[in-house]
């Protein structure tokens, strides 16, 4: 929420990352699947969209489990 604009120096390096990434959405796009969230606890406390992706509930092996020990 800092609302600051930063300048980024883009070298080789981080071009090529941004390349791979925008390939790796495409490929995601087009198999429709949707990757499953990855909780972190700082990012998605005060997330808005946290009720709808719930992270705890899906993302990773043992979520559920942790999910239903957190609500209990």
């Amino acid at each position: 929420k800092t609302r600051h604009r930063l300048d980024v120096a883009i070298g080789a390096t981080l071009r090529e990352l941004t390349v791979a990434t925008a390939s790796r959405l495409h490929e995601l796009v087009e198999s429709g699947r949707t990757p499953p969230p990855v909780y972190e606890q700082k990012k998605c406390d005060s997330c808005s969209l946290v009720a709808f992706c719930l992270p705890k509930a899906v993302g990773g092996p043992g979520a559920v489990a942790r999910y239903l020990e957190d609500m209990g």
